[in-house]
């Protein structure tokens, strides 16, 4: 019995020594972004974009009927990878405000 308890205690060890030592996935994300308010004549929207990291990001704007009540939701551009890209989403005509621009990520 004391032998079965010693290596039972041993495999435990191991087994949470293989556990610790494993190294976890890497999970990278977009970085250095920037998103910006785009108001022009007859159309609102916001653009974002990230220079480094990987996985995807898209620009986000939160629309409105009523800027004085602020009530809105929330829109989407494109999905894009870190470079170059800019992504850009417009608001709706049933919520042609703008209120706010930012950007949403993923790292797949």
């Amino acid at each position: 019995m004391r032998r079965f308890a010693m290596t039972a205690a041993a495999l435990a060890m191991t087994a949470s020594g293989f556990i610790a030592l494993t190294p976890g996935v890497a999970h990278a994300w977009p970085s250095k972004c920037t998103a910006e308010e785009r108001i022009y004549s007859d159309v609102e929207g916001g653009i974002a974009r990230c220079t480094a990291g990987t996985g995807r990001f898209r620009a986000m704007a939160y629309c409105t009927s009523d800027p004085r009540r602020g009530y809105g939701s929330y829109y989407y551009g494109d999905w894009r990878r870190p470079g170059m890209a800019w992504s850009a989403v417009q608001c709706p005509s049933s919520q042609r405000y703008i209120v706010a621009a930012g950007y949403d990520l993923a790292n797949w």
